[in-house]
Protein backbone atom coordinates (compact mmCIF):
# COMPACT_ATOMS: atom_id res chain seq x y z
CA UNK A 1 0.00 0.00 0.00
CA UNK A 2 1.29 3.72 -0.75
CA UNK A 3 2.70 5.46 2.53
CA UNK A 4 0.74 8.42 2.59
CA UNK A 5 2.14 9.62 6.14
CA UNK A 6 5.27 11.07 6.97
CA UNK A 7 4.31 10.03 10.94
CA UNK A 8 6.80 6.70 11.99
CA UNK A 9 5.17 3.62 11.56
CA UNK A 10 6.68 3.16 15.45
CA UNK A 11 3.16 2.70 16.99
CA UNK A 12 0.95 1.40 13.36
CA UNK A 13 1.30 -2.51 13.35
CA UNK A 14 -0.63 -4.79 10.86
CA UNK A 15 -2.51 -7.52 12.47
CA UNK A 16 -1.22 -11.14 11.33
CA UNK A 17 -2.82 -11.80 7.64
CA UNK A 18 -4.73 -9.10 7.73
CA UNK A 19 -4.42 -5.93 4.93
CA UNK A 20 -3.85 -2.88 5.73
CA UNK A 21 -7.67 -0.55 5.00
CA UNK A 22 -7.40 2.79 3.91
CA UNK A 23 -10.88 4.83 5.22
CA UNK A 24 -11.28 8.30 3.36
CA UNK A 25 -13.68 10.33 5.80
CA UNK A 26 -15.66 13.91 4.03
CA UNK A 27 -17.06 16.58 6.15
CA UNK A 28 -20.65 17.03 4.31
CA UNK A 29 -22.17 20.32 3.52
CA UNK A 30 -24.95 20.56 6.06
CA UNK A 31 -27.71 20.73 3.26
CA UNK A 32 -26.42 17.94 1.56
CA UNK A 33 -26.08 15.71 4.64
CA UNK A 34 -30.34 16.79 4.79
CA UNK A 35 -30.90 16.02 1.02
CA UNK A 36 -28.91 12.84 0.63
CA UNK A 37 -28.57 11.28 3.87
CA UNK A 38 -30.87 8.42 2.30
CA UNK A 39 -29.10 8.52 -0.90
CA UNK A 40 -25.87 7.55 0.10
CA UNK A 41 -25.23 5.65 -3.07
CA UNK A 42 -25.33 8.65 -4.77
CA UNK A 43 -22.72 10.72 -2.79
CA UNK A 44 -21.04 7.64 -2.59
CA UNK A 45 -20.84 7.58 -7.03
CA UNK A 46 -19.87 11.21 -6.50
CA UNK A 47 -16.68 10.92 -4.67
CA UNK A 48 -15.70 7.80 -6.31
CA UNK A 49 -15.97 9.38 -10.28
CA UNK A 50 -14.75 13.21 -8.34
CA UNK A 51 -10.79 10.83 -6.89
CA UNK A 52 -10.89 9.79 -10.68
CA UNK A 53 -11.52 13.30 -12.57
CA UNK A 54 -9.87 15.45 -9.93
CA UNK A 55 -9.18 17.75 -12.97
CA UNK A 56 -12.10 17.91 -14.25
CA UNK A 57 -13.52 22.03 -12.94
CA UNK A 58 -17.39 20.84 -13.04
CA UNK A 59 -16.33 18.00 -10.34
CA UNK A 60 -14.32 20.44 -8.45
CA UNK A 61 -17.18 22.68 -8.10
CA UNK A 62 -19.56 20.20 -7.29
CA UNK A 63 -16.94 18.76 -4.65
CA UNK A 64 -16.61 22.53 -3.32
CA UNK A 65 -19.97 22.55 -2.42
CA UNK A 66 -20.88 19.32 -1.33
CA UNK A 67 -17.90 19.27 1.43
CA UNK A 68 -17.06 21.00 3.96
CA UNK A 69 -13.68 22.51 4.92
CA UNK A 70 -12.35 20.60 7.85
CA UNK A 71 -11.00 22.36 10.89
CA UNK A 72 -8.11 19.85 11.18
CA UNK A 73 -6.54 22.08 13.98
CA UNK A 74 -9.38 21.75 15.98
CA UNK A 75 -9.50 18.22 15.11
CA UNK A 76 -6.70 16.84 16.04
CA UNK A 77 -6.40 18.65 19.33
CA UNK A 78 -10.04 17.14 20.03
CA UNK A 79 -8.89 13.70 18.98
CA UNK A 80 -5.67 13.89 21.08
CA UNK A 81 -7.92 15.06 24.09
CA UNK A 82 -10.05 11.99 23.62
CA UNK A 83 -7.92 9.51 23.46
CA UNK A 84 -4.68 10.54 25.12
CA UNK A 85 -5.42 9.00 28.56
CA UNK A 86 -6.65 5.14 27.12
CA UNK A 87 -4.20 5.30 23.92
CA UNK A 88 -0.72 5.79 22.69
CA UNK A 89 -0.36 8.72 20.81
CA UNK A 90 2.06 9.94 18.42
CA UNK A 91 1.49 13.47 15.97
CA UNK A 92 3.25 14.55 13.57
CA UNK A 93 2.40 17.68 11.44
CA UNK A 94 -1.55 17.18 10.28
CA UNK A 95 -1.08 13.43 11.30
CA UNK A 96 -2.00 10.78 14.37
CA UNK A 97 -0.62 7.44 15.14
CA UNK A 98 -2.79 5.82 17.55
CA UNK A 99 -2.16 2.80 19.45
CA UNK A 100 -3.25 -0.11 22.01
CA UNK A 101 -1.42 -3.57 22.69
CA UNK A 102 -3.51 -4.83 20.11
CA UNK A 103 -5.21 -2.09 18.52
CA UNK A 104 -3.74 0.71 15.86
CA UNK A 105 -4.05 3.20 13.21
CA UNK A 106 -2.36 6.22 11.20
CA UNK A 107 -4.74 9.62 10.88
CA UNK A 108 -4.19 12.42 8.57
CA UNK A 109 -6.19 15.41 8.57
CA UNK A 110 -6.27 17.51 5.02
CA UNK A 111 -8.71 20.84 4.43
CA UNK A 112 -11.44 18.72 2.79
CA UNK A 113 -10.76 15.15 3.14
CA UNK A 114 -9.40 12.92 6.01
CA UNK A 115 -7.60 9.52 6.07
CA UNK A 116 -7.39 6.83 7.95
CA UNK A 117 -5.20 3.46 7.53
CA UNK A 118 -5.74 0.72 10.06
CA UNK A 119 -6.01 -3.34 9.62
CA UNK A 120 -9.53 -3.39 11.03
CA UNK A 121 -12.62 -1.78 11.08
CA UNK A 122 -13.10 -2.75 14.61
CA UNK A 123 -9.76 -0.83 15.40
CA UNK A 124 -10.70 2.75 13.64
CA UNK A 125 -14.29 2.25 15.17
CA UNK A 126 -12.51 2.06 19.09
CA UNK A 127 -10.00 4.43 18.32
CA UNK A 128 -11.49 7.04 16.11
CA UNK A 129 -14.85 7.01 14.55
CA UNK A 130 -16.66 7.01 18.12
CA UNK A 131 -15.00 10.61 19.00
CA UNK A 132 -15.58 11.83 15.20
CA UNK A 133 -19.03 11.08 15.94
CA UNK A 134 -18.78 13.73 19.19
CA UNK A 135 -16.65 16.02 17.35
CA UNK A 136 -19.74 16.29 14.12
CA UNK A 137 -22.46 14.63 12.95
CA UNK A 138 -22.07 14.98 8.87
CA UNK A 139 -18.91 12.68 8.35
CA UNK A 140 -19.33 10.47 5.62
CA UNK A 141 -16.29 7.46 5.40
CA UNK A 142 -15.39 5.53 2.30
CA UNK A 143 -13.53 2.44 2.05
CA UNK A 144 -12.79 2.39 -1.86
CA UNK A 145 -11.17 -1.36 -1.83
CA UNK A 146 -14.35 -2.45 -0.40
CA UNK A 147 -17.02 -0.66 -1.72
CA UNK A 148 -18.41 0.26 1.39
CA UNK A 149 -19.37 3.51 2.53
CA UNK A 150 -21.72 5.28 4.91
CA UNK A 151 -22.78 7.97 7.27
CA UNK A 152 -20.93 7.78 10.64
CA UNK A 153 -23.71 9.31 12.59
CA UNK A 154 -27.32 8.82 12.48
CA UNK A 155 -29.68 11.90 10.93
CA UNK A 156 -30.27 14.18 13.52
CA UNK A 157 -34.16 14.50 13.69
CA UNK A 158 -35.83 17.91 13.84
CA UNK A 159 -38.31 18.53 16.13
CA UNK A 160 -41.65 19.97 14.69
CA UNK A 161 -43.53 22.80 16.86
Amino acid sequence: MTNYFDISDRLVHSREGLAMQKYTLYLINDEVVEHYYHKSNLLYDFLRKYNSSMNDEVYMKQFDYITKEIPCEKLLDFIKQQVRSHFLIEAYRNELAIASESMSLRFRCDQKECMVISSSLHDVEKLLFEHLRAFHHAFFVVNQSENQFGWLSPLRKRMIL
